[in-house]
């Protein structure tokens, strides 16, 4: 079996991911934390199913002697005031996801699984083959990876290698924090290591430690007849040792299982302590939304629409007889319609703050959460290739500007007016959204101007003013509180059976007019229906 030609993957290894997702925000940084499994998500007011074994612990309790594969009794004897905490593997895996998605603009393939299940859920594997160059090279791009990641909030190693277990090998016992193995020095690399880097159970490493063995340079240092012997566990255990043996060897083509993202990405926190004003929301909002653009950018997405759910203390909000909102729970919710895509921190902060700001609350809150609903490509900037970037104006910064408007009064009230090639006077043109204007028919600037051109109005009345014909004086309106005379008007325009193929044909005879009022005087539109025979007002001329 010989390794893939070529072929270079990156790891990215969570050290304390465990630790860190158990630890909230009333913990004293030094206070020693283990970690257990659990079996599944409690529901409100149920206690947890733990397990009683730990598979992490933090730096504090380690230092007392606690470690990973004591029970808890044991690790109570060590530290009285030990904090037990349970994680499910769905959270683990979440959490890996957000760091995959991270991962998915430096390679094609982004997977947290690699083949291995004996190993802790904290590694993202990322195929950098072929890629690597686009960040300026191997040791760049793994350093941009595993900044991007602890931008995150995580602590992380990461490492380049010609295989996954490999990587992780690297990245879990190598003294620097980023690590790039060359090509073909896996086998160099993986020798000067302790046996714990091979896919091997607890067991049978203490087993060959107590026969001398330390490194995997010194157990395939044996004869290679006695290395199956000595790998395989009397005792009928399923270990891997056809695995460890390859890999051991420097052979690693192990494949990576592809990570899909979720559809709607979203970022959540939650407290012990009630929050009662807006100001700590945004705090936390900031951060949120830091770690969803990350995701949004790995992606290569944006975000259309944005929702915002905020859910209240259930007590209090059912005390004030609060009913449940879009969350399915008493919270202040609402959602925003993007008129252009955004995925930039500084952009969805500022749309989601401007609408955070005006609300009130209703109760305390106890949480946070934000989802990109609706996602798009991101669009792509035109790179400049002379003169100064700086003094052009910002292509973003009208789609930021709409996004803003569009939260405060609405995103039908926001858009690009639009020519429509109809008759009916009050449908030529719409409000669109940016980026979905349809594409107009060109005007043929050839043929001659029709005379009926120039009547046109510069505005239209979103509805038509009927005019009050009194009995023996001239139509009168009334325009702004104050009553305007018909004083004259020009050559008529007909429009006769408009959109005949629907209920509502439109028959009308309009008229430049002009109207006064002693002070003021006024080029109006005016056209009669010709099936009521009534008379509105429909625009003006400026």
């Amino acid at each position: 079996m010989t390794p893939v030609a070529g072929r270079r993957i990156g790891a990215v290894y969570l050290t304390h991911l465990a630790c860190e997702l158990a630890h909230h925000d009333g913990d004293a940084k030094d206070a020693p934390l283990a970690v257990v499994d659990a079996k599944k998500e409690p529901r409100q007011g149920e206690e947890a199913e733990l397990g009683n074994v730990l598979f992490a612990v933090n730096e504090a309790a380690h230092k007392f002697g606690v470690r990973v594969g004591q029970t808890v009794a044991e690790a109570r004897s060590c530290v009285a005031n030990l904090t037990i905490r349970g994680l499910t593997s769905q959270i683990l895996r979440q959490a890996l996801g957000r760091v995959a998605e991270v991962a998915l603009a430096f390679g094609p393939t982004v997977s947290i699984d690699a083949g291995d299940t004996s190993k802790p859920l904290d590694t993202v594997w990322v195929d950098l083959t072929g890629t690597a160059h686009l960040w300026g090279g191997e040791e760049e791009a793994l350093f941009e990876l595993s900044s991007r990641v602890r931008d995150l909030g995580h602590r992380a190693r990461a490492a380049i290698s010609d295989g996954p277990h490999l990587a992780r090998a690297a990245c879990a016992f190598a003294t620097a924090s980023e690590t790039v193995v060359p090509p073909g020095g896996g086998k160099d690399m993986i020798r000067t290591l302790p046996l714990d880097a091979l896919p091997l159970s607890r067991d049978r490493i203490v087993w060959l430690n107590r026969l001398g063995l330390w490194t995997v340079g010194d157990l395939v240092a044996l004869p290679a007849r006695t290395l199956a012997g000595r790998l395989v566990d009397p005792s009928g255990t399923n270990d891997p040792w056809r695995e460890s043996l390859e890999l051991a060897w420097g052979r690693d083509d192990a494949p990576l299982v592809a990570y899909e993202p979720p559809r709607a990405p979203l970022e959540c926190i939650s407290w012990d302590d009630p929050v009662h004003a807006i100001e700590p929301l945004l705090f936390a909002l900031r951060g949120l939304v830091g770690r969803l653009s990350a995701r949004l950018e790995g992606r290569g997405e944006a975000a259309r629409s944005l929702e915002l759910f905020a859910p209240y203390d259930r007590s209090i909000a059912k005390l004030r007889n609060i009913a449940s909102s879009g969350g399915g729970r008493p919270g202040l919710f609402f959602s925003i319609e993007l008129p252009s895509p955004l995925a930039k921190k500084s952009d969805l902060f500022r749309v989601l703050k401007s609408k955070l700001e005006k609300a009130t609350l209703g109760a305390p809150v106890i949480g946070l959460t934000i989802t990109a609903r609706q996602l798009t490509r991101a669009p792509r900037m035109q790179l400049f290739i002379g003169g100064d970037a700086t003094i052009q104006n910002d292509p973003g910064a009208m789609a930021v500007l709409l996004a803003e408007v569009s939260a405060e009064i609405g995103r039908e009230n926001v858009g690009v007016l639009e020519s429509r090639p109809v008759h009916r006077p009050e449908a030529r043109t719409a409000l669109v959204a940016p980026g979905e204007l349809s594409a107009s028919p060109k005007r043929d600037t050839t043929a001659p101007r029709a005379a009926s051109d120039v009547e046109f109005p510069t505005r239209l009345l979103p509805k038509p003013l009927p005019l009050e014909i009194l009995p023996g004086q001239r139509p009168t309106v009334a325009i702004d509180n104050q009553l305007f005379t018909w004083v004259g008007s020009g050559r008529p325009i007909r429009f006769d059976r408009i959109e005949w193929w629907t209920p509502a044909a439109m028959s009308r005879d309009y008229v430049r007019v002009w109207l006064t009022s002693g002070k003021r005087n006024i080029e109006a539109w005016v056209f009669t229906d010709r099936h009521t025979g009534r008379t509105f007002l429909h625009g003006y001329y400026d």
